[in-house]
């Protein structure tokens, strides 16, 4: 089974770091299963870097799912005009 990413509560731009480096680490295994169950804030640079990384596995073969997203994620998304499932599809 291949480890659990579980975002920051504030998905913003002093968590990228972190996140691109987990994201890097995790592509390579070419399957990314991401908890955002505690997300409370979701910016868009974050967003932006799953989407990324979701696009490129999907690309090479690989996998990219949320195991949990909060209803605050989940809300954020949606006034971005996605869902979790189209940023776990890669088709974005």
């Amino acid at each position: 089974m291949n480890d659990i990413i579980t975002l920051q509560a504030r998905l913003d731009g002093a968590a990228l770091k972190t996140l691109s480096t987990d994201l890097t680490r995790a592509c390579s295994k070419r399957s990314v299963r991401i908890d955002a169950g505690g997300v409370t804030h979701l910016g868009a640079f974050g967003l932006q870097l799953l989407l990324s990384a979701s696009r490129t596995l999907h690309r090479d073969g690989g996998t990219f799912e949320f195991v949990a997203i909060s209803d605050r994620a989940s809300d954020q998304l949606a006034k971005m005009g996605l869902t979790p499932e189209a940023v776990s599809g890669g088709m974005i």
